[in-house]
């Protein structure tokens, strides 16, 4: 269970600017996430697309690691990442219920779990983690140390809980830069992303790099999954041709025993009027 514990000092404040020791480029699970489930199956025989309602609800991994679903029963969700949980519950969808392939699965971190603050700070506790998080910006969040204990001036803590800010204020605008990035190449249909200018100067930072990586990732899958849709729908177009043209035989043959029908109908009326044949094989002939 990867909870954390933030003890602050004075001699904490030279490493106050560094990132926590166990924030990773990619976030694993543990206890108390939140997370949300959207399943999603293409039906290509009927031509629409199934919504596991049961499925597309929040969850909270429990103390024990595990997430228990509907229709997938227990499975493992400390240590893994979003993406990785998204394809284990896949499988096990696609075991359970006999499915020919895996349905689409996308997991959301609704809420983070928590990380603790104590210390000299203004308000130690709980509190909420967010990704990318750094002691610097934990300090701000607690409220910054406190006045009477430590020699710091006003300005001095205001200043580290404003970088605090200002730390999270560039976080987001580099996120929603790389977001707006693969939107838009979506909607040109482009092969890649393209990044800003702004973002390519700056793939050596590592926040920078992470924020850029998942976009390809999120770009990589939505585009198979629009592959994999669009090549279902041109299955399903040629299997309505060939069945039209399989009518339109069928259709023909029936046309051409009408023909014949009414031709010997015609014939056999001749002949009852002129008492060579029985009207009840006329009868039977317009039946």
């Amino acid at each position: 269970m990867r909870k954390w514990l933030v003890t602050v000092a004075a001699a904490s404040l030279a490493a106050a600017a560094c990132p926590l020791p166990t924030v990773a480029a990619e976030y694993l699970f543990g206890p108390q996430d939140k997370v949300r489930l959207k399943v999603y199956e293409w039906r290509a025989s009927r031509d629409v697309i199934f919504e596991w309602t049961a499925l597309n609800d929040s969850f909270v991994v429990g103390a024990d690691g595990t997430l228990f679903l509907p229709f997938v029963g227990q499975i493992r969700a400390q240590g893994t990442a979003p993406g990785d949980l998204a394809r284990a519950i896949g499988d096990r969808l696609m075991q359970h219920m006999g499915l020919g392939r895996q349905p689409d699965v996308a997991v959301e971190i609704v809420q983070y779990r928590p990380f603790y603050i104590v210390g000299y700070v203004t308000q130690p506790g709980e509190f909420p983690y967010r990704p990318g998080l750094t002691v610097l910006q934990a300090l701000g969040i607690a409220g910054g140390l406190r006045t009477r204990e430590e020699d710091m001036s006003r300005l001095e803590r205001e200043v580290i809980v404003g970088q605090g800010d200002v730390g999270l204020l560039a976080l987001s605008n580099v996120s929603l830069l790389a977001r707006k990035a693969r939107l838009e190449s979506e909607l040109a249909g482009s092969d890649d992303i393209a990044f800003p200018a702004q973002l390519k100067d700056r793939a050596s930072n590592e926040k920078v790099a992470v924020a850029m990586e998942q976009e390809r990732k999120i770009f990589a899958v939505r585009k198979d999954a629009m592959a994999t849709q669009l090549r279902a729908l041109r299955e399903l177009k040629d299997f309505l041709e060939k069945e039209l043209t399989s009518l339109g035989q069928q259709m023909a043959f029936h046309d051409q025993q009408i023909e014949l029908i009414q031709k010997e109908l015609a014939g056999v009326s001749a002949l009852v009027q002129k008492g060579l044949a029985v009207a009840p094989r006329e009868l039977s002939l317009r039946g």
